[in-house]
């Protein structure tokens, strides 16, 4: 079911993302080779107006030239315009896509269903923390929990109860940690909650305050 469902689904999604972007790579390569295209033509007309100056000799010859400078000027300013106006649109699709690629990361590290940590969230979060220095975690606590016959809530009440019970001890578990503690959903009952910075014993007050608010 998740390889059906799930991975499927963050495939597809990391897929309209590639190919979001790789369509902005081809607008960008198009708005390079318009922008270059325009400033020649420009270069070119001036380097032609200032031929034709030389050669002037009346009054009607200036202003032949003036016209034509005119023209080449509003040309480019035309061909600037547009390339502003697809870049400000480029930058705009740029922060969508930083949007989808920010969401589509969101989803692998996030259970669905609590808003928690995944366990891939929660061993990315670990790394971030410590880098892989394992001489930080000497200060660290690490609780284990999970719901007590979990099974015979979903054999007797159905699935849909027992999500509303994840639900709720993942909002209890989240209630009761602070600043960079961390809590994840392991598995299906299973949650794991990381304190950095606690010693022993108030990773055990912390851990039957948890208890004590189930009843």
């Amino acid at each position: 079911l998740h390889q059906r469902h799930l991975s499927a689904r963050e495939a597809r999604a990391a897929e309209v993302v590639q190919e979001g972007l790789s369509e902005l790579l081809r607008k960008l390569g198009e708005i390079a080779a318009t922008s270059g295209a325009g400033t020649a033509d420009y270069a070119r007309a001036l380097a032609a107006s200032e031929q034709e100056l030389g050669a002037i000799s009346d009054a009607a010859g200036l202003q032949r030239v003036i016209r034509s400078l005119v023209d080449s000027t509003t040309a480019a300013r035309s061909t600037t315009e547009k390339v502003e106006a697809e870049l400000a649109a480029s930058r705009a699709e740029m922060a969508q896509l930083r949007s989808n690629l920010g969401d589509l990361q969101t989803e692998a590290l996030t259970d669905p269903l609590t808003g928690l940590h995944n366990r891939r969230g929660f061993e990315r979060t670990l790394a971030e923390l410590y880098g892989g220095d394992s001489n930080g975690l000497t200060n660290a606590a690490l609780l284990l929990a999970d719901i007590d016959h979990f099974k015979r809530v979903n054999d007797t009440y159905g699935h849909l109860v027992g999500d509303q019970v994840i639900r709720a001890t993942a909002q209890v578990l989240k209630g009761a940690v602070k600043g960079r503690d961390v809590v994840a959903r392991f598995g299906g009952e299973e949650f794991m909650v990381l304190l950095p910075d606690t010693p022993g014993q108030g990773a055990l007050a912390l851990a039957e305050q948890i208890r004590s608010a189930f009843g």
